[in-house]
């Protein structure tokens, strides 16, 4: 077995010293002497967990069903359940009718029209590639990776907050060999953001929208550089802007690993408190 760390952020000395080498988004402003270049990995998990991406939009009559029935799994399955509610397309662009609320975010955008989804509300389960706009059908795909005979990874995480600057720390276990490059995605989700939705042609001023994916994601990150096989760990380090329009301490950090085909085969999250 062998442990990677991969150190994506410098010691805070290099870093007031060698801004320059950094990517603009991944610069860390000086915190203060006692910030940790890592953060404890506080949440673990030993089973597969399941990535449900909700299409959706405030203007779509039937995505409250939608919803419904994600509650209902999540009230089954817990922990074990991750869902990004994606608002996207034209049921998501802001009216005057919604007071201009704008849940959409870019990569949301492209995972709409990478993914061809025409109808709402649409479930794609771990980046498989298919989606259903059928509600009453979501919960036996979700069985299906739910009960799976052995999952491929674990995904490990942890979390802090730094004025405008999320520091997370990631350590992905490999349990079998896994064929091609892996990748990791980062994103954040926010619950109780409060506005108006069309609930089958009734107009609900104060519908609470929940696991709402933000902007500011970490796409398809390489893994690692090198070959990997079972038992390897994998640890990095990474920095995320907080957007000022989020309630930090409404959202969570969610954590894809993915296979070179785009699948997702293991998914995790993290409560993030300000």
């Amino acid at each position: 077995m062998k442990t990677k760390t991969y150190y994506l952020l410098l010691p805070l000395l290099a870093l007031v010293f060698s801004c320059d080498d950094f990517e603009q988004d991944e610069q860390l402003e000086y915190l203060g002497e006692n910030v940790n270049m890592s953060t404890p990995l506080t949440v673990n998990q030993t089973e597969q967990y399941v990535l449900l991406e909700d299409f959706t939009g405030w203007n779509c009559p039937n995505c409250p069903k939608g919803t419904e029935e994600i509650n209902s799994i999540i009230s089954q399955y817990g922990d074990r359940i991750v869902v990004a509610a994606v608002h996207a397309g034209a049921f998501a662009r802001p009216k005057p009718d919604n007071n201009n609320l704008d849940l959409r975010t870019d990569y949301g955008e492209k995972l709409l029209k990478k993914y061809g989804i025409l109808s709402f509300p649409s479930l794609m389960v771990m980046r498989n590639g298919e989606t259903s706009s059928t509600p009453s059908a979501w919960k036996s795909k979700v069985e299906e990776f739910l009960n799976l005979a052995e999952h491929d990874a674990n995904i490990s995480l942890g979390v802090d907050v730094f004025n405008d600057t999320l520091l997370v720390s990631t350590q992905v276990e490999l349990l079998n060999n896994v064929d091609g490059d892996l990748f990791l995605t980062l994103y954040v989700v926010e619950d109780g953001i409060v506005g108006i939705q069309n609930d089958d042609g009734t107009i609900k001023n104060d519908y609470v929208f929940n696991h709402v994916l933000r902007n500011g994601v970490k796409e398809d990150m390489p893994l690692s550089y090198e070959p990997l096989q079972k038992g390897d760990k994998v640890s990095k380090n990474y920095i995320m802007k907080i957007d000022a329009g989020w309630v930090i301490d409404n959202c969570k950090l969610v954590a894809i690993l993915t296979k070179s085909n785009g699948r997702a085969i293991q998914v995790n999250q993290i409560e993030i408190n300000g």
